[in-house]
Formats: C-alpha cells, sequence, structure tokens
C-alpha cells in the first residue's frame, strides 16, 4: 500500500515597509511603518527589532511616516479598510502623532 505523508509549510506572509525614519537625533533607532499596520522600533546598530510601539487594528496600513526636526515626534499616515455589511470595501484615512519620551526609549539605547 502507498502511503502519503502531509508536511505542512511554515508561510510567512511580507508587508511591504513604507516609510522609515530615524528618530532622537540618533543613528541607531529606527522607526519603520508598513502594510502590517505596525510602527517598529529598530537598532541600527545590532540590525534588531526592539520593540512594536503601536499596533493599528487589523485592516490598517501605515502608508507614510515622517519625524520633526528634533527626532522626538513621528507622524504616521494609517489607511483601514473595513468591509460593509453589503460586502463594500470602506477605506478610512487618519494621521497619528508619537511623541517620544527620552525614557521611552533608553531601554533600547542601553541595549545597543
Amino acid at each position: 500500500t502507498a502511503t502519503s505523508t502531509t508536511q505542512k509549510k511554515k508561510q510567512i506572509l511580507l508587508h511591504p515597509i513604507n516609510g522609515c525614519a530615524f528618530i532622537q537625533k540618533s543613528k541607531h533607532l529606527l522607526v519603520t511603518g508598513g502594510g502590517d499596520g505596525k510602527l517598529e522600533l529598530w537598532s541600527t546598530k545590532t540590525r534588531e527589532h526592539i520593540e512594536t510601539v503601536c499596533d493599528f487594528k487589523t485592516g490598517s496600513s501605515i502608508q507614510a511616516l515622517s519625524t520633526n526636526d528634533a527626532g522626538d515626534c513621528v507622524a504616521v499616515a494609517v489607511t483601514t479598510t473595513t468591509t460593509t455589511a453589503a460586502g463594500h470595501q470602506q477605506k478610512t484615512r487618519k494621521v497619528y502623532v508619537k511623541h517620544f519620551l527620552p525614557d521611552e526609549t533608553e531601554e533600547a539605547r542601553r541595549t545597543m
């Protein structure tokens, strides 16, 4: 008799990075935003993910981001797609501002 084996393949879903910027005048702290709706903090020195700063709801995508001159604020443009009861897609667009306090990234600086 023939036997068959089914192997589960690990699926990796990649989302585009739609924006990135250095924060707090540091060449070692980078914030990125992408198609998964997450604002992420990275170390350019270790090339490692430090933390998820904001995670917008399912169906959200960060379209763009920008920091101010001081590098302590990041503005994030987010588009959220929902489906109505009638099956139509509806998009909402909002801009959020995240202010990074010095103590929020202090631990990240120590790990670099």
